[in-house]
């Protein structure tokens, strides 16, 4: 699974596996909770020792998520780009388009296919590839002209959706 840690996509090995655990143990929402989570996902998955707080934050946040707790998102600095698709050679097709469209505008983004058909069934129902910058469907069941990608995704960058 992956997560969000200082607005970067981290995965992580048995992350859900560590959730039921901790909520199994009682471990609370708190502190004290954010240094037990750290403990558990640190058997499996390497944490930076720099790094630890904003992991424990993060994993504090998706704990109260799993929990059923209202929590507040990450904030999120720059572009967040989701393909959403299964991974076949339309979904690769728009992937790499972003990718090539980033690159040659010299725009920074967070891109990450999201093959997980629960999480694409998140957005409602679509036609597949999707794309979702910045939380934003833009897209569905087509690869855009990569003018138009240029265009969302600058627009993206500035924050003017």
């Amino acid at each position: 699974m992956q997560i969000r840690v200082a607005g970067m996509t981290v995965g992580l090995i048995g992350f859900k596996e560590v959730l039921a655990r901790a909520a199994e143990e009682g471990v609370c929402a708190d502190a004290a909770g954010a240094a037990r989570l750290l403990q558990l996902i640190g058997q499996d998955n390497y944490v930076p020792e720099d790094a630890r707080e904003a992991y424990a934050e993060s994993l504090l946040r998706e704990y109260r998520r799993f929990l059923g707790q209202e929590t507040a998102p990450e904030p999120v600095a720059g572009l967040v780009v989701r393909v959403l698709g299964p991974g076949c050679p339309t979904c690769k097709r728009l992937e790499q388009a972003v990718r090539d469209v980033l690159a040659r505008e010299g725009l920074a983004g967070d891109v990450v296919h999201v093959r997980d058909l629960e999480a694409i069934a998140a957005y409602g129902p679509l036609p597949t590839p999707g794309l979702v910058i910045n939380g934003r469907l833009v897209a569905a069941g087509r690869v855009p002209t990569e003018e138009q990608l240029r265009e969302w995704l600058r627009q993206g960058a500035t924050g003017a959706q």
